[in-house]
């Protein structure tokens, strides 16, 4: 009854004729309530916020917003969770609070990817299922054919013994026999030998591309992944963003609409560099990009991006200091070392807190050159050091001010560093730096 009264309110508040549902909502909320139906009481909640908005009640419609957002809170009800969500966000923009409003926006997908990502996960287990089910019924069915096999290899091995006992006084005729008998097991051990070294061998086949598939499978869900996740959520920011000017570019004042730009600006800058190591990454997957090694200037390269990143250490009020011999030349390859190094010094910023220091300098060892990046930012705990080089761990943590990323920029370093036969390290004392070292072929 809770559900059906909800449900005519609905219809009602659709048509606009707010005495009637209010009317159903609140017997909705009344039946619920007595009978402690927590779902159908958040939506009750929801409803009536719902209807206070259409009337411009905005107070109300807060009020009730919050209500359900407890309730579906408490209860772990994630559907409600994103109708709430998406209700702030439409509250918080008729009062042009647009960067709640934006907040609630993000949540609101989030949340919808997050139901949807349940459904998916459901089918997946009931795929995973099927197919255990499947496996074991094939089992079973291989299994009892072996077993018919074992039968009827006993029952030949009882006829043959009645045979050699009924032909004992034809000793001769026995010795043939047993001749014929031992040459024809001599055929099957050896054509069994053959056949057990070649399921050796298939086995051996088999195992080696199940471990390709395995990669491959890891490298395709973290595409899907940061395809799914880390591209949607700067584009639902700055899609969020671009609709508000769209609409209410007249409502606006100069401080609004710089936020908003800013807010666009930001977003899409974090775009292109996903983008940029996206593709480089995977390039790199599919064999695409070689290593193409040449005689680099150090000192140039390093000066050249340090100048990139200038700007955003800044933002953050660090310094970033460079001390790389004039006169080094090292052989790499010069787009690889490049995306290396832009990516080592963006995370050295991102991962540093305010008034900190990076270095970026060069030591000579014999016939090598040892680059080293040295942040004194939050460090890395030791459980995790294995992970960021490892393609598997999916292991992605935000920066100093909450800025986000996807893990593939550490990935793409230890991939060009192993094309160019040159080597990467780190070591980290979580709380006090992090220090990434790669060693560089020296020029002759």
């Amino acid at each position: 009854m809770a559900q059906i009264s909800n449900r005519l309110g609905e219809i009602y508040l659709e048509l606009n004729k707010f005495d009637l549902a209010k009317t159903h909502v609140l017997d909705a909320y009344e039946i619920s309530k007595k009978y402690n139906l927590k779902n159908h009481l958040v939506t009750s909640l929801i409803n009536f916020s719902e209807m206070h908005l259409k009337m411009g009640n905005i107070h109300e419609a807060q009020k009730n917003v919050d209500k359900a957002f407890l309730f579906a809170q408490d209860g772990n009800f994630l559907d409600a969770l994103t109708e709430t969500s998406k209700l702030q966000y439409k509250i918080y923009k008729k009062t042009k609070n647009y960067k709640k409003s934006l907040q609630f926006y993000e949540q609101y997908i989030a949340l919808q990817d997050s139901l949807t990502n349940k459904k998916n996960l459901r089918t997946l287990t009931e795929t995973k299922e099927k197919f255990e089910i499947t496996q074991k019924e094939k089992k079973n069915n291989e299994l009892q054919n072996i077993n018919k096999l074992q039968t009827i290899e006993l029952e030949r091995k009882r006829l043959q013994n009645i045979l050699i006992i009924s032909a004992s006084v034809f000793f001769v005729f026995v010795i043939i026999y047993l001749l014929y008998i031992n040459n024809y097991n001599k055929k099957k051990n050896k054509y069994l030998s053959t056949a057990n070294d070649e399921i050796i061998r298939i086995n051996e086949k088999l195992n080696n591309t199940n471990k390709l598939l395995e990669y491959s499978n890891s490298t395709k869900d973290k595409f899907f992944s940061i395809i799914s996740h880390d591209l949607r959520n700067p584009f639902n920011t700055i899609l969020g963003a671009s609709r508000i000017l769209n609409e209410e570019l007249d409502e606006l004042n100069k401080k609004e609409i710089k936020e908003l730009i800013e807010i666009v600006t930001k977003d899409s800058e974090r775009l292109y560099a996903l983008l940029e190591n996206l593709l480089s990454w995977a390039n790199s997957q599919t064999g695409k990009l070689k290593a193409n090694k040449v005689n680099i200037f150090l000192n140039n390269m390093v000066s050249e991006i340090v100048q990139l990143y200038i700007s955003s250490a800044k933002s953050k009020n660090i310094e970033l200091k460079m001390n790389i011999a004039k006169n080094i030349i090292v052989v790499f390859d010069e787009f690889m070392l490049n995306t290396i190094l832009r990516n080592l010094i963006s995370n050295a910023i991102k991962f540093s807190n305010s008034g900190s220091i990076i270095n970026i300098i060069s030591k000579e060892q014999n016939d090598s050159i040892l680059l080293i990046v040295r942040d004194t930012g939050v460090g890395i705990k030791e459980h995790n050091l294995k992970k960021i080089f490892d393609e598997g761990s999916n292991f992605n943590e935000p920066g100093t001010n909450n800025e986000k990323g996807t893990g593939l920029g550490l990935l793409l370093c230890h991939n060009f560093v192993k094309q160019n036969n040159s080597d990467i390290s780190v070591e980290s004392i979580y709380g006090e730096g992090t220090t990434f070292t790669i060693t560089l072929q020296k020029s002759q």
